[in-house]
């Protein structure tokens, strides 16, 4: 079982760090320069496993992903990110699955696997490399 959360910053409707019972630590998940609310009113379980799928087909849609993985069990979200002038397929995407074990189960089945006609790329999700600290 997870950590409970007990500690959230939140700025600009985004999650930006966060502290587990079990750590004195604040795990920050990205840099922001305008906090605009802390908040710690309650504690809830981490449950929900993010997924990076890379070698995604150019043809694949959000909506095509998301159909995909849902045969591995319960998906919050699965977006393919996109150029934002072009808004073409960067060949790459995110599943967001409400559970581990069913990510895991993903993880196992689909890694090397063919989608829409290319071998995918598919492992948990690392938070973004912020080089401005």
């Amino acid at each position: 079982m997870k950590d409970l959360i007990d500690l959230l910053l939140v700025s600009c409707h985004n999650l930006i760090a966060y502290r587990s019972e079990s750590s004195e630590m604040c795990t920050v998940l990205r840099g922001c320069s305008r906090l605009r609310c802390v908040h710690i009113s309650y504690k809830f379980n981490v449950m929900s496993m993010k997924l990076y799928v890379g070698n995604i087909s150019w043809n694949s849609t959000s909506e095509s992903l998301k159909e995909y993985f849902e045969q591995f069990g319960a998906v919050e979200d699965a977006f393919i990110m996109k150029d934002k002038v072009t808004r073409r397929s960067k060949g790459f995407g995110f599943v967001t699955f409400t559970n581990e074990e069913d990510a895991q189960k993903a993880i196992e089945a689909t890694n090397g696997k063919e989608f829409d006609g290319r071998a995918l790329t598919v492992n948990e999700a690392r938070p973004p490399k912020n080089d401005n600290f």
